[in-house]
């Protein structure tokens, strides 16, 4: 008989057994992190960010086919060479744009890309409202880009577009981290970013370089 399971008996001199009381287990809950999920990119950010990286708008075909496919001109729509140059002009403002601090904008490029862009606004059932383009045409399409630049900001959200630190990358990204310290639009390039920073403090302790895989 195991000596935890045995008793003795003061008031007779004598020992008995004693049941051992069962125990009961509960399962344990599972542990958590308590990080929450990373808040998701609203579809006109994903737009904007997705147009400032497009580089296939070699043609006005190109660019025609480009917006049709995220609905902000209707498919087919044809394009002419000024509309090309002039959504390159917004590309390029609205990179400058995420890349420059406050007080650096430059405004005049992006203004003259804007300057014909029209946009109106559209409730629903619900009283919710939106923006979308006021014409078929690229003014529309820039209208509602334009529009997501406006909105961002009002809801503060625009200091999340960021331009990717990597130098072989410069890719615009929306930061959805929860601190908004993001500095890379992907993690394969926050790894080339540490592993270029090691070889280089490597290099300058005067040590060999990491043999490669």
């Amino acid at each position: 008989m195991r000596p935890s399971a045995i008793a003795a008996n003061p008031g007779r001199g004598v020992w008995y057994h004693r049941p051992m009381a069962r125990r009961m287990y509960k399962p344990r809950p599972a542990k958590t992190t308590g990080r929450r999920a990373p808040e998701p990119v609203p579809e006109d950010l994903r737009h904007l960010v997705a147009f400032v990286n497009a580089r296939e708008l070699e043609s006005p075909a190109a660019l025609s086919d480009w917006l049709s496919r995220r609905d902000l001109v209707p498919r087919g729509t044809e394009l002419s060479e000024d509309d090309l140059e002039r959504a390159r002009e917004a590309r390029a403002g609205l990179r400058s744009l995420i890349a420059a601090d406050a007080e650096d904008v430059e405004p005049g490029l992006l203004n003259r890309a804007a300057s014909n862009a029209v946009v109106r606004v559209r409730f629903e059932m619900d009283g919710s409202a939106s923006f979308e383009p006021a014409s078929a045409d690229l003014a529309g399409a820039l209208g509602r880009l334009f529009a997501t630049v406006v909105l961002a900001r009002a809801e503060g959200l625009w200091h999340r577009l960021k331009i990717c630190e990597a130098e072989a990358c410069g890719q615009a990204f929306y930061d959805a981290s929860l601190n908004r310290r993001g500095r890379w639009c992907s993690r394969a390039c926050g790894n080339r970013y540490a592993a270029r920073g090691y070889r280089s403090r490597r290099k300058e302790a005067g040590r060999p370089p990491p043999p490669s895989a």
